[in-house]
């Protein structure tokens, strides 16, 4: 367990550009609601200020597979602390971001209830609060491993031959799916079985399968990857 706390000690510290380019972006947005909230404009549209932590899901693994993969390894560590150590973090950044955009959700609604400004968070959106504070922990935290696991793979695999490759079909399926209209009403239907699902054991089997299978497929790569 202490390695793995020292790979995510380490790992934040060479993760600054994206953590300040989130902390700018945020700041700006704090800055626009400060703003909205004086001249109480009408037709102004907030962004819950948690919804932007989540370019970090995006920008971490990134950094993590590329930048810090040769940082780890010349520190001695081995290719299986690696995929371990990663784990461990991306489920803690997933918790963590969960609680903050709920901390952020709660403050911003009592400070724009009197307002007639409108509000968009994902919390709202994808109605994770319907199974209640610890359901919404939950649907967050698996959802935001998911795309942290995915955007690690798309990441890690592109060093590979079969990583483009499958890049370039996933890029081809997205684009298909989104231009024709029966095939884009089944694709949103696909991402809210796998977003929001009814049930949330099945929420949670669907999310776990979907990890375990990136988490073996990057494992791989990581493997076939050099210094």
């Amino acid at each position: 367990m202490n390695r793995y706390i020292n790979f995510s000690k380490i790992n934040i510290e060479n993760l600054k550009l994206p953590l300040t380019i989130t902390f700018m972006v945020s700041l700006s947005q704090l800055i626009q609601m400060a703003i909205m909230l004086i001249i109480q404009s009408t037709d102004s549209i907030i962004i819950g200020i948690g919804n932007f932590f989540l370019m970090n899901l995006v920008m971490f693994p990134i950094f993590t597979s590329i930048k810090n993969f040769r940082k780890f390894l010349n520190l001695g560590m081995k290719k299986e602390d690696f995929k371990y150590g990663k784990l461990f973090f991306y489920t803690n950044v997933s918790i963590i971001t969960a609680l903050l955009n709920i901390l952020f959700y709660f403050i911003e609604k009592n400070l724009l209830i009197n307002t007639s400004l409108t509000y968009i968070n994902l919390l709202d959106i994808f109605g994770w609060f319907n199974f209640g504070l610890i359901g919404c922990i939950i649907y967050q935290t698996f959802a935001y491993l998911v795309l942290m696991y995915f955007v690690d793979f798309l990441t890690i695999s592109n060093h590979h031959l079969i990583g483009w490759i499958t890049s370039g079909i996933l890029i081809a399926f997205v684009s298909v799916f989104s231009s024709i209209r029966i095939l884009r009403i089944w694709f949103g239907q696909m991402l809210k079985f796998i977003l929001f699902n009814e049930n949330i054991l099945m929420q949670i089997i669907i999310d776990l399968s979907i990890i375990i299978a990136l988490f073996i497929i990057n494992s791989w790569f990581i493997q076939k990857k050099e210094l």
